[in-house]
């Protein structure tokens, strides 16, 4: 049996919570509102100092930087300075604001009111950097507080206003007519010292916090998800294409360690690996399958030239009918001229109605038959047609590339590696492993 004077206390104790909850919620939704209202001033006055700048206002830019010593209330912003004080607050106008409210970190990102000003912004950042008199050797700078992203951000900013520099030798003279109080003279060595420096620790920052941060197991799997969708899909892939020749051409066996394994090494900077950085991981990831697969067509392509005959473009015919058009398949490389340039070869959309598992690249049309032509990339200087009989053929022998089963699929050994002497970089291990036999009777055609 329930007790009804317990349920009774339950109920206002969540009635109290209820409350509670709505007071703390009203507060934060208060001093939120407060700190984006003055953040969103500076930001303002900000931009206005710019447009004052682009319209030649020199005696409204220093009645601005004169606002924080008004006695007006409207523009004391609760004991807050609104003007940039220091490095922090100048930068604070570049990206996105941090503001703590009972202990815990808010963004808000405020947006400019005048959206072609990041020219006139940099020739003001110069004004005042020059009117808080901050040099290389007095600039703080809290970089805790900014993520790797803002950061990288900065390093791009900083460049930016480098460049900019020269171009404050246009306002320089026209400040000082207006007001002698600010250090014109040496004004671009300063700058640029400041800037430098700047550059050059955000920079280590960077390297820092990189890392110290933890390797994203979501980045790694974009990179490989890419790699393999570009590697499954490519009609490149010359697998693709023996496969739907013959089911049988390919054989899977057992992992061998002195079987030669065909890939790559290569070191990839630890940054790619950090999810803040925002590398574009799926556009490497393909770029890589096209390079695997452009040096597997390579290696097989090798072992079939040193089993064929070299021919001429006008023996061709005349092999075909050897071999018999239903058997015979064209393979070529690099898009041979030679073969482009004869009369009986045909591009794709000349052709209707062919039903193959793989569309051809192109064909050629030998009599009433039309024998289809698969086109590789390979890392050959130049192009080489193969002509192949379908019946007396080859067989693709693929070895397990490694014992470490959970890093491979489709016979690939997929790895991405830390190393412990080297923080910077990760080393991506990227191989397969196979031999080719070909039948006692095989027999191949070239022309080179």
């Amino acid at each position: 049996m329930q007790n009804p004077g317990l349920n009774k206390k339950f109920k206002n104790k969540d009635l109290i919570d209820i409350e509670e909850n709505k007071e703390k919620q009203n507060e934060v939704i208060k001093k939120a509102l407060h700190n984006y209202l003055f953040h969103n001033t500076k930001h303002l006055l900000f931009s206005s100092f710019a447009y004052a700048l682009y319209k030649n206002s020199y005696d409204l830019i220093f009645d601005m930087l004169n606002i924080n010593n008004s006695s007006k209330s409207e523009v004391i912003m609760i004991g807050h300075k609104v003007l940039p004080q220091n490095m922090d607050d100048i930068i604070s106008m570049w990206i996105k604001e941090n503001i703590t409210i009972d202990d815990q970190n808010w963004k808000f990102k405020f947006g400019n009111v005048f959206s072609e000003n990041k020219y006139y912004e940099a020739m003001l950042t110069f004004i005042l950097i020059l009117h808080l008199k901050i040099t290389e050797d007095n600039y703080s700078l809290n970089f805790k507080k900014y993520s790797i992203s803002e950061l990288m951000f900065l390093k791009e900013k900083l460049n930016y206003l480098k460049e900019k520099i020269a171009d404050f030798e246009i306002y320089k003279y026209k400040l000082m007519k207006q007001n002698n109080e600010l250090d014109l003279e040496n004004s671009q060595k300063q700058l640029l010292n400041l800037l430098n420096k700047l550059f050059s620790n955000i920079e280590a920052e960077i390297n820092k916090k990189i890392n110290s941060s933890e390797i994203s197991k979501k980045c790694i799997n974009e990179l490989k998800d890419s790699f393999y969708h570009e590697y499954e899909e490519s009609s490149d892939n010359i697998k693709k294409t023996l496969l739907m020749i013959n089911k049988e051409v390919i054989k899977r066996e057992k992992y061998i360690k002195e079987n030669k394994k065909f890939g790559l090494k290569n070191k990839l900077p630890r940054s790619f690996f950090v999810e803040e950085t925002n590398t574009y991981l799926g556009y490497l990831g393909r770029q890589y399958a096209e390079s695997f697969i452009r040096g597997i067509n390579t290696e097989i392509f090798k072992e079939i030239l040193n089993k064929s005959e070299n021919i001429f473009i006008n023996e061709l015919d005349g092999i075909i009918k050897e071999i018999g058009q239903n058997d015979v398949i064209i393979f070529s490389t690099n898009y041979s001229k030679i073969l482009r340039n004869n009369k009986s070869f045909k591009h794709l959309w000349e052709i209707k109605d062919e039903n193959y598992l793989i569309t051809p690249s192109a064909y050629y049309r030998y009599e009433n038959k039309n024998i289809p032509i698969f086109l590789f990339s390979t890392n050959f200087n130049d192009s080489k047609t193969f002509i192949i009989n379908k019946q007396k053929f080859l067989t693709l022998i693929e070895f397990e590339p490694s014992l470490e089963k959970q890093y491979i699929k489709d016979n690939i050994y997929f790895y991405l590696q830390e190393i412990d002497a080297d923080k910077e970089n990760l080393i991506l291990n990227l191989y397969t492993s196979f031999k080719i036999e070909f039948e006692n009777d095989f027999k191949c055609f070239v022309i080179e």
